[in-house]
């Protein structure tokens, strides 16, 4: 139907070459022509009309008449028909026929145009036959301006039903006016207003009440005079976290109430007369009356009862201040009051049980804290912070002897290396020919100091980074150790990040504390008179009258390296080059030639000097076995300094020298897996004196 020749164009209008058929024939426009859908656009025939419908099984009617309205759209030649909507009257109304061409009756081709309309027609349309009574008068002027007769006006019928019901409406009269309770003003006034309060419900005199006071706020919204009540619940009180103490409704003012029987709460009051007649109570003598609060009845420092709880108000916020004084004159609210929480004499302490013995301390910590067993927590950020880093170890190293009398056990030496994870482990270097084998002592792990019952549920202590210094003393495993060095590194990482022993400004405090009337002539003749002519005083010479301010060993070390006049010991690096140059004999290293090489090559500039990271990096690829203790020996503690490689290789180049093997004394106290305390020559006498005042 709608393709080929057939097919029209926009607005319904004939295409080039083709003839407009089956549409309506309107009177020609004088003018310029226009499409139908720009000329009659919004311009609709509007008629009044009805249909038959019969009524099957029903006695009292035969037929029903059921009022329309037919719209007649004169742009496309469209049809809508519309039912209006009766009250009540039991049928699905509304759009009884949608907007589209409707066909004629008997030809799908041709289709209904506005010469079939007319008042007093009748249109079949599917199986309907509805008759047109009457129109408005913009469809009377327009058909009679297509020269078209308009007929005359009827009314539309009345049935039988429509009759009946019409007297039952009119028989129904209300018993009394209707009451009407207008609370739309109200919301539409004071929407979004809500008044908060903070106040305090004391629980704790009650047989199973809370220890603490609760704390709640109360929200009254003015648009429907309802209340709100929300409690703060505490981080770790031992509650379910339900904010909702009440939920948001009127608040009867005497509460609990007794539960009413079904029909006692009704919005009319209904009278008995003479057990026969039921009539409706005017004057509401049996009304049950309920009181609610109100927002005149709040107020900071009453007290309100929510069913049975009393609330205490204690304060509001700003907003309820500015309402209460522009509504109600109200301009003093009182300090806020809220109820002092009551200190218990008796406070509970949490007791572990005692150690089982089984794994290590933390695991029965752990297991008593959780009621699943769990593996002890690591604090994972200090691990990463304090861990190895590149060239940082964070392992402070120390030379330890056993306190004892036992000669055989003095000469022991031990490498007791503090790992900044608060781990600790202890090592014997094997020393050759010395009867003990030597090795691993102490596994690394937390030490827990002295003096402490192992099965005891009291919490343990463990040594820290403080308890470990030159000339402390430590317990592992029932054996005392005195630590008697530490290597250079432990040294300078305590200087720079502020180990109490290694601060310069305390141990200068303590020094002055200690110097005091004629004990400072004293120390100072001592010193002067043990001075060197060039400036400079003994080391040694200076550590016996340090001893006497009550300095300890770490610390004199630490002054003496602050004011030391050099810091070169040519003994030490012939030492150390010595081991250094026995190891790679003994490993056959031969490539001092391409070593050098390589080392040429990075110097670009011919200056015999390279950055000590490259010097290092380059020392690694051969695969050379010099210790970090070792590195810094040879090329210096500056690890931003650049070094002589020429100088390097002339120190661990063993062909080229002629040196004997080391001995016993070079291994024992600096090779590279003893540590001891870096040789201090001389000190600035000028510097400290000035310094300490002196």
């Amino acid at each position: 139907m709608w393709v080929g020749e057939k097919k029209p164009g926009i607005g319904y209008e004939p295409r080039p070459g083709q003839k407009k058929e089956h549409f309506s024939q309107f009177p020609p426009a004088s003018g310029e022509a226009q499409p139908a859908w720009i000329a009659y656009d919004k311009r609709v025939l509007s008629f009044n009309g009805f249909f038959e419908e019969v009524v099957i099984n029903n006695n009292s009617e035969a037929f029903r008449i059921r009022p329309v309205k037919v719209y007649f759209y004169l742009e496309d030649d469209t049809i809508q028909v519309n039912e209006p909507l009766i009250e009540n009257s039991g049928l699905s109304q509304g759009c009884f026929i949608r907007r589209h061409r409707v066909p004629l009756p008997n030809n799908s081709d041709k289709f209904f145009t506005c010469e079939q309309f007319n008042v007093g027609a009748t249109l079949p349309l599917y199986g309907k036959s509805i008759h047109l009574c009457s129109c408005d008068k913009f469809t009377h002027n327009f058909l009679t301006s297509m020269g078209v007769t308009v007929g005359q006006a009827t009314e539309i019928p009345v049935d039988g039903n429509t009759i009946r019901r019409m007297e039952e409406m009119s028989l129904m009269q209300p018993l009394r006016p209707y009451q009407k309770i207008d609370t739309f003003g109200q919301f539409l006034e004071r929407d979004r207003m809500v008044l908060r309060f903070y106040g305090q419900w004391d629980d704790r005199d009650n047989s199973f009440g809370d220890v603490k006071v609760h704390d709640l706020t109360l929200h009254y919204y003015l648009a429907d005079d309802t209340i709100e009540v929300l409690e703060k619940i505490k981080a770790n009180s031992g509650r379910d976290n339900v904010p909702v103490f009440l939920h948001r409704g009127k608040l009867l003012r005497n509460s609990p109430v007794p539960a009413y029987m079904p029909g006692a709460k009704t919005p009319r009051t209904v009278l008995n007369v003479c057990n026969t007649h039921h009539i409706l109570d005017g004057r509401k003598t049996g009304e049950l009356v309920e009181q609610f609060y109100t927002e005149k009845d709040l107020q900071v420092g009453h007290v309100i009862n929510v069913h049975g709880r009393p609330l205490k108000l204690h304060s509001c916020d700003e907003f309820t201040k500015k309402f209460y004084e522009t509504n109600y004159d109200v301009t003093e609210f009182g300090p806020e009051q809220p109820i002092p929480e009551k200190k218990s004499s008796y406070t509970a302490e949490r007791v572990l049980p005692p150690y089982n013995g089984f794994g290590i301390y933390e695991d029965t910590v752990q297991n008593c804290k959780s009621l699943l067993p769990q593996p002890p927590k690591k604090d994972v950020l200090k691990f990463m912070k304090l861990d190895r880093d590149g060239l940082n170890s964070h392992v402070l190293r120390f030379v330890a002897r056993i306190r004892t009398n036992d000669k055989t056990q003095q000469s022991r030496k031990f490498v007791i290396s503090y790992f900044l994870y608060d781990t600790v482990q202890v090592f014997e270097p094997p020393i050759r020919n010395s009867g003990i084998s030597g090795g691993k002592f102490c596994e690394r792990m937390r030490m827990a100091t002295p003096g402490q019952d192992k099965f005891s549920g009291a919490s343990r202590n463990f040594y820290s980074l403080e308890d470990f210094y030159v000339g402390a003393e430590i317990c592992v495993k029932g054996t005392a150790f005195e630590l008697t060095g530490a290597d250079a590194y432990a040294l300078d990482w305590m200087s720079k990040n502020g180990h109490p022993c290694s601060s310069i400004a305390k141990i200068e405090a303590k020094i002055q504390a200690g110097l005091v009337g004629q004990k400072a002539a004293e120390i100072k003749s001592q010193l002067s008179s043990r001075a060197n002519s060039d400036g400079t005083i003994n080391f040694e010479s200076m550590r016996s009258i340090l001893e006497e301010l009550g300095l300890n060993q770490q610390e004199i070390l630490t002054l003496g390296r602050h004011f030391a006049s050099s810091t070169d010991d040519d003994s030490t690096v012939t030492r150390v080059a010595r081991v250094v140059k026995d190891k790679l004999r003994r490993r056959r290293f031969d490539e001092f030639s391409q070593l050098s090489s390589t080392l040429s090559y990075h110097d670009r500039e011919c200056s015999g000097r390279l950055p000590r990271h490259l010097l290092e990096r380059v020392i690694k690829s051969f695969k050379l076995p010099i210790l970090a203790d070792e590195m810094n020996v040879l090329l210096g503690p500056d690890a931003e300094a650049t070094v002589d490689y020429k100088e390097f290789l002339r120190c661990i180049d063993y062909t080229k020298s002629h040196e004997a093997p080391p001995t016993n004394d070079d291994l024992a106290p600096t090779a590279p897996l003893v540590v001891d305390l870096p040789p201090i020559g001389a000190v600035n006498y000028a510097e400290l004196f000035s310094k300490l005042s002196i």
